[in-house]
């Protein structure tokens, strides 16, 4: 058992935890006493958030001008009463007589519940009785979608669930009323769309067909439906998982959609049980269908009702 170590690291630990306590209280003076003169604080980013390096004690002071322990003086709290920074999983390494290393997990919650999840890794080096920072790399493992630190700029109105339950009823309901403006306004403009049948034992054929490009899925939409006199698109068991960032997800719903030909053959129907699959995205402030696919496990009917009319 060697004392000196122990009494280092424990030194070492002090600094880590007095970064996290400062930031918490937003104490810009206690934070600047924890780096040397030419420490290295820099943030790689998360997508979409930006990434930041900053050289030199005064840079890294800098950063901490709008902090303030005062109740609604500092703007990054705006949204919060408290934030804390917990720290977990940390080790230490002492890589010289004044130099070391860390690497420490830590999880930020706020009122709202877990805010961000990452890493801190740490370079230190001993000055006088204290252990300083001379660098600080932060990695992001997680950040939840309306984090606060900072708060992204997103629409008004509707989380991400509901916003995407939305765009798949909005997709049906264009159909059914052939709103053709609606439905290409649903998709971005390099979509992609592809369909398949299912056969026995739920094992899924080849993609029977698939389109790319925002105008000619809907033209060839627009041309199937020409040769029907009506549909009627159910859409149930909704399913949205939405990415980290908040700006894409991935959505799901079973569908039930009845197709009436038309003219001469309208008494013949094709009725489509089965799911789609979703790929979205937030574009100028509105979620979009970048990846669609029609999975069909069950056809009733004839597809003979999609043929199309003679001339009138």
């Amino acid at each position: 058992m060697n004392l000196a170590k122990d009494l280092a690291r424990e030194a070492i630990a002090k600094t880590i935890h007095a970064y996290s306590i400062a930031g918490d209280k937003r104490d810009a003076a206690a934070f600047a006493t924890l780096w040397a003169e030419d420490a290295l604080f820099e943030f790689a980013g998360f997508g979409p958030l930006p990434g930041f390096r900053r050289k030199g004690l005064a840079e890294i002071v800098a950063g901490t001008a709008s902090w303030s322990p005062k109740p609604g003086a500092d703007p990054s709290l705006a949204s919060t009463s408290f934030i804390r920074h917990n720290l977990t999983t940390s080790e230490i390494e002492l890589t010289g007589p004044d130099t070391a290393r860390a690497r420490t997990y830590f999880v930020v919650v706020t009122e709202a519940g877990p805010d961000h999840a990452g890493v801190y890794s740490d370079e230190l080096v001993h000055s006088g009785e204290r252990w300083l920072f001379s660098r600080r790399s932060i990695t992001l493992d997680w950040r939840a979608p309306h984090s606060l630190f900072p708060a992204l700029e997103r629409p008004p109105g509707k989380e991400p669930h509901q916003a995407n339950v939305d765009l798949m009823n909005a997709y049906a309901h264009a159909l059914d009323t052939r709103d053709w403006d609606l439905f290409a306004s649903l998709f971005t403009e390099d979509t992609s769309f592809a369909m398949r049948e299912w056969g026995e034992n739920a094992e899924p054929k080849d993609w029977s067909f698939e389109v790319a490009g925002r105008e000619t899925l809907v033209a060839m939409i627009k041309g199937m439906w020409d040769g029907l006199s009506a549909t009627h698109l159910f859409l149930s068991n909704y399913v949205v998982e939405p990415a980290r960032d908040g700006l894409t997800a991935k959505a799901s719903c079973y569908l039930r959609a009845h197709h009436v030909g038309n003219r001469e053959r309208s008494h013949l129907f094709e009725e489509s049980l089965g799911r789609f699959d979703f790929e979205t995205v937030m574009e100028g402030g509105a979620w979009k269908i970048r990846r669609m696919e029609e999975n069909i496990f069950i056809i009733l009917g004839t597809a003979d009702a999609f043929a199309a009319p003679p001339p009138a």
